[in-house]
């Protein structure tokens, strides 16, 4: 995050763009994953 904030400076069309969009789709299929393994690995352990 900090290479990407100082990047911007010199292409923030480019960069931002790009990294915007596969930034929010990798989060978006991360985080349901997580979420939903560590319901079941907080669940059996608990």
């Amino acid at each position: 995050m900090t290479g990407l904030r100082i990047t911007p400076t010199a292409m923030p069309l480019t960069i931002p763009a790009t990294t915007r969009d596969a930034a929010p789709s990798a989060k978006t299929t991360a985080a349901p994953r997580h979420p939903a393994r560590f319901n079941t690995y907080e669940v059996t352990p608990s």
